[in-house]
């Protein structure tokens, strides 16, 4: 009789391989590495927040919230220059020529193969916007700061710790350049992947830190220096992936070079600096007149909205560079079909993510026993309207930039006048509400309609396919979870 073969070592190789492929597949994701990355910033809600709510007094979580909002605001001084240079690279390293290039007035670009110009013309200019940061920080972050620090217990550790984040914040600048290459570059996965690592060490350390009584100042000097390690990592990678000698030329300004940069670039810079130094300026103003805890709670909620914001931004943010290779070879459709699915993924993301965090902060503040409490349900789904509304016009934004015609500073700059002008009324009707009040209304009147106009009608989209499923739905379900959650 014939022994029966023995297939055990047979499935258990097969199977290794799958899952060694499977392995190598997500290390090398740009998506999952992305994901990855976000998750690490998601685990310090979960993990970090949870340990300074209880370790720092309401007056330390308020002026750690205040430093990381302004630590945000300070990257308005790239002035739009990382999505520019991002594309930029992208198009130095496109293999077809098309001397067309720009629809409907778009600004021509020829850059394929310069990557060593655009390399020089960043380091140029992010040495420069390096010292425009520290100057800025150094007086109107000085200023923005000065009050809520003499609220502290011990304000020398908080002066100490805001001018631990004004270097930092100098240095985190100049080395921007180095991730705009590597994202250009389409090095997304080993850009992300040791982004995560190094965020996943600064958060431990961080961690530790508090737990052992480091208090505001060993929070701030952890966090910061991992944002430090994070740049010299970037340099490393950038410099590694470059063709031989393309960093070390002398970095120099080129008019031809910024000639084809720079008129994408002040419009990209102007519009987002219009709506999100109105965003995040308005919890500054707002620490300014309010008492810590108001302040606390609301730029934790602007503080969390922004990390989801940012995460769900994953699936659309990741594609940015293959969509303006695929725009710059003529490859329509294929553009098309990728953005319609990232924009459908990247919306509702964020909008099941909104309601996990509207259903579960109040529970899990009240868990750990957190000093400072978490804004009213009603104010979040609010709140996440808004950027609900923010994130659809922007993503339909971003897709019309890769043709280079860039619409940033009409949309946004009329939208932030807008919101300049409804946010105080808001605020005067419905208190701290009126700031997100105030933004969705110029998001509703301009900002969506003028962004949806100029991406539809370059980009072919179906009504059923987008609209309604990644516009509609979502907003319908903030909507009612909004109307469920106003008090009675």
């Amino acid at each position: 009789m014939t022994e029966p073969h023995n297939l055990g070592p047979a499935r258990g190789s097969a199977l290794t391989r799958l899952m060694t492929r499977v392995l190598v597949w997500l290390w090398n994701s740009p998506v999952a590495t992305s994901w990855l990355s976000f998750g690490v910033r998601i685990l310090g809600l979960l993990v970090l927040l949870p340990i300074v709510l209880v370790v720092l007094s309401t007056a330390e979580v308020a002026i750690w919230l205040l430093f990381s909002t302004i630590f945000a605001i300070q990257f308005l001084a790239d002035f739009g220059l990382t999505p520019t240079f991002v594309r930029a690279v992208a198009y130095s390293r496109a293999m077809r020529l098309d001397p067309a290039f720009g629809p409907d007035g778009g600004v021509q670009i020829d850059l394929q193969g310069q990557t060593a110009e655009v390399i020089k013309a960043m380091r140029w200019i992010y040495t420069w916007l390096g010292l425009i940061v520290l100057m800025l920080m150094g007086i109107f972050g000085t200023i923005a700061v000065a009050r809520p620090i003499a609220q502290l217990d011990a304000p020398m550790e908080g002066w100490i710790a805001w001018i631990v984040v004004a270097v930092t914040s100098a240095i985190v600048m100049h080395g921007a350049m180095y991730s705009n290459f590597l994202q250009g570059a389409e090095r997304i996965a080993n850009f992300r992947r040791w982004e995560a690592i190094v965020g996943a060490v600064a958060l431990v350390t961080a961690c530790g830190v508090l737990l052992l009584g480091g208090g505001l100042l060993g929070l701030v000097l952890s966090m910061q220096m991992g944002q430090i390690a994070r740049t010299l990592v970037n340099s490393h990678l950038a410099r590694n992936f470059a063709d031989p000698g393309d960093w070390s030329r002398p970095a120099r300004y080129d008019p031809s070079t910024m000639s084809a940069i720079w008129p994408a670039a002040w419009r990209s810079g102007l519009g987002v600096a219009a709506t999100t130094l109105t965003l995040q300026g308005a919890g500054v103003v707002y620490a300014q007149i309010a008492p810590p805890d108001a302040v606390a709670s609301y730029l934790l909620a602007i503080r969390i909205v922004f990390i989801l914001r940012d995460f769900s931004n994953v699936p659309f943010y990741t594609k940015i560079p293959i969509l303006s290779r695929l725009y710059k070879d003529g490859e329509f459709g294929t553009l098309s079909d990728i953005a319609a699915k990232e924009f459908l993924t990247t919306i509702w993301i964020f909008t099941v993510g909104a309601v996990t965090i509207g259903l579960l902060a109040d529970p899990l503040f009240a868990f750990i026993g957190s000093g400072t409490s978490f804004v009213s349900p009603w104010l979040w789904f609010l709140i996440a309207i808004a950027f609900c509304v923010e994130r659809i016009g922007a993503l339909h934004i971003q897709l019309y930039s890769v043709t280079n015609h860039i619409v940033w500073h009409i949309s946004n700059v009329i939208s932030g006048l807008l919101m300049l002008g409804a946010m105080p009324i808001f605020y005067k009707l419905f208190g701290v509400a009126g700031f997100p009040t105030g933004a969705l209304f110029a998001y509703v009147t301009f900002f969506l309609p003028y962004a949806a106009y100029h991406s539809t009608r370059t980009f072919a989209f179906g009504i059923l396919r987008h609209w309604v499923s990644a516009a509609f739905a979502p907003l319908s379900v903030l909507a009612v979870a909004f109307w469920i959650a106003l008090p009675s």
